[in-house]
């Protein structure tokens, strides 16, 4: 298990990165060279700027030994510290490509596509990637999409998905694998939060909010999905969008807040919701209503303004205040909506929407 480092101000790609002072230059390079059970420490002397993709195509993680795990730190390599920048510096498909590569993980890192690249984050269709993770990262400013994303079984913490042209997450397979999404922000993206086709998903603690279309969309073809302790504001259209035959899947929605959306709260646009489960969620100022769904299983019965801490345009805080309804009011005394988290993360950064 080797530990390599990435130093963008003063590195060399000749040199052998097995030290701060024999850094390489390029992530590229540790990517390519990195084998399963190393570590490859990002050091933040300066940002790292592509004009070519980081394609990850080389080597896999392999079970048991930690896969392939690239962390940020600080700008001598020494300490854990969140915010090491990859940007484009041209109009390159995206920032990041994963090609059929297993089990590496990213922490603390942001991908910057410049609205340059058209993706933050891209892999094909059929691509047979599987078991990545990222947390403690942004990605941000894709032409399009920020994620486009057609591989199964990867995750998200703690992450932030934001101002991209197109949808923030744009999610279908063809063997309907997964994608969990946990304490992460998706916002400010010109079209859907989330919109997700032929997949398993869960999401919990998450925020969808001033994305262009609804927070998120599930389409025709969708696995099951559970939705848990997430915050949708002011979103354009729904909070949540169940369209067509999603709900003929199970799908719960429970303990959640749905907040000045553009449309409902959340819809289900199908008569076959025999499948859908909700329960302890809030409502408040939808344009359309809380719901057009009326044949459900459970009971929704939260209303009232949420008290947010702060919702002005590009300094939101969508915690509860003290004296919110949100207090509390969740099944076995839990507040409802998402919540920040305490402890420091990985990166060295604040866990839970402080990114």
């Amino acid at each position: 298990m080797t530990t390599y480092y990435v130093d963008p101000s003063g590195g060399s790609d000749s040199n052998a990165g097995t030290s701060f002072g024999a850094a390489w230059v390029t992530t590229q390079k540790a990517a390519d060279t990195a084998v399963s059970g190393d570590t490859v420490r990002l050091c933040k002397t300066a940002t790292e700027t592509i004009s070519a993709i980081l394609d990850i195509d080389t080597n896999d993680g392999v079970l048991n030994t930690r896969g392939i795990r690239f962390h940020s730190y600080s700008s001598d390599g020494s300490t854990k510290e969140a915010g090491y920048k990859i940007q484009a510096s041209a109009a390159i498909t995206a920032v990041i490509e994963y090609t059929n590569i297993d089990r590496t993980f990213w922490d603390g890192v942001t991908f910057d596509a410049n609205d340059a690249a058209t993706y933050v984050l891209y892999n094909h269709d059929g691509d047979g990637s599987l078991y990545n993770g990222f947390e403690n990262c942004i990605f941000e400013k894709a032409t399009s999409h920020g994620w486009w994303y057609r591989s199964n079984n990867w995750y998200m913490s703690n992450c932030d998905i934001r101002d991209n042209g197109g949808n923030g997450i744009d999610h279908q397979t063809a063997n309907r694998g997964s994608l969990w999404l946990y304490a992460t922000k998706v916002h400010h993206n010109g079209g859907h939060g989330w919109d997700l086709d032929r997949t398993n998903t869960i999401m919990h603690n998450c925020l969808f909010y001033r994305n262009g279309g609804s927070g998120v969309l599930q389409q025709s073809n969708s696995g099951y999905a559970t939705v848990t302790n997430c915050t949708f504001y002011a979103n354009t259209s729904d909070g949540w969008t169940g369209k067509d035959a999603a709900n003929r899947n199970p799908v719960t929605i429970m303990n959640n807040t749905f907040v000045s959306n553009g449309g409902y709260g959340y819809a289900a646009k199908d008569t076959d919701r025999q499948a859908l489960m909700v329960s302890h969620n809030h409502h408040y100022g939808n344009t359309s209503g809380a719901t057009e769904v009326t044949d459900a299983l459970g009971v929704d019965l939260i209303t009232g303004d949420p008290l947010f801490t702060t919702t002005t345009d590009g300094s939101e805080d969508l915690a509860p205040t003290a004296n919110s309804p949100l207090i509390n009011a969740g099944p076995h005394g839990m507040t409802i909506g998402a919540v920040p988290l305490v402890s420091g993360g990985g990166g060295g950064g604040t866990v839970g929407f402080a990114i």
